[in-house]
């Protein structure tokens, strides 16, 4: 019998202290490990990493860190290591309890999407808002003010749904579209590079859009510590900062502007 061929998928995780939140997501992957060729996990801090390790499979690498890095500073150095076609981020805090690989790239191409997310959940029954209009200046406002975020869908078809941005619990690109966007913008340290990378991906024409196949559903344990926490509040207002200065508060119609940003790959 011929061997299957496994897809050309690479996957970037990025652990900050948070080994053991990754333990039932790569149990969830091994499960499926004929769907990618690579998992680079990421560890961000100093941390304990037996619970990893003691899943170990040679399809998962390690990347050490000498000192903290950003969301998508940390994925952009796994891109460096990346030799497939596709590329994807995720989460620790994301479980996923079958395998969407094939279906979901198979979706994206099938659409033409550059920026693709399958339907996200956020508990066992019910969805997460993650197809959204991308923030104004009157963003942090209404986020203080707690006025309510609805779902944001530029038309849907063939089982997709387009959008501004999607969030980066999960996103999966092509490595060219990755490489072309020149992937995240590292003067993000923890928030909006998500935003960002979209922003800029419309601004070239590319397309974002998330999957309403139910069954392509995943899980997000949302930690969600911005406004809980002092420390990443802060981290947070500093990156609105940055995206505003990049996006808000320039002409939208100079492509420089949107050029001069972008992370080096």
């Amino acid at each position: 019998m011929k061997k299957p061929k496994d897809i050309s998928l690479t996957i970037s995780i990025v652990s900050h202290g948070q080994a053991k939140l990754i333990v039932p997501l790569l149990k969830n992957l091994i499960k499926f490990k004929k769907s990618f060729e690579k998992i680079f996990i990421t560890i961000n801090i100093p941390e304990n990493i037996k619970p990893l390790l003691n899943l170990e499979n040679s399809k998962i690498k390690y990347i050490f860190n000498n000192y903290p890095k950003g969301f998508g500073e940390n994925h952009n150095q796994a891109f460096k290591e990346c030799k497939s076609k596709y590329f994807c981020i995720m989460n620790p805090d994301i479980r996923i309890e079958k395998n969407i690989f094939k279906n979901l790239i198979k979706a994206k191409e099938e659409n033409n999407v550059n920026i693709f997310t399958p339907n996200i959940k956020k508990d066992n029954k019910n969805y997460a808002l993650n197809c959204r209009r991308f923030p104004t200046k009157l963003y942090l406002l209404k986020k203080h003010l707690m006025l309510p975020h609805y779902e944001y869908i530029k038309k849907k078809e063939n089982e997709v749904k387009y959008t501004d941005w999607v969030g980066g619990m999960f996103m999966l690109f092509s490595s060219k579209d990755y490489k072309e966007l020149r992937g995240f913008d590292k003067k993000y340290f923890l928030y909006f590079e998500d935003v960002d990378i979209c922003y800029r991906a419309n601004k070239l024409g590319f397309t974002v859009a998330s999957s309403t196949n139910k069954n392509l559903d995943l899980i997000h344990f949302a930690q969600r510590k911005s406004f809980k926490n002092i420390k990443y509040y802060l981290l947070y207002f500093k990156s609105f900062i940055t995206y505003y200065k990049n996006h808000l508060n320039i002409s939208l119609t100079k492509k420089n502007d949107y050029e001069k940003n972008r992370a080096s790959i």
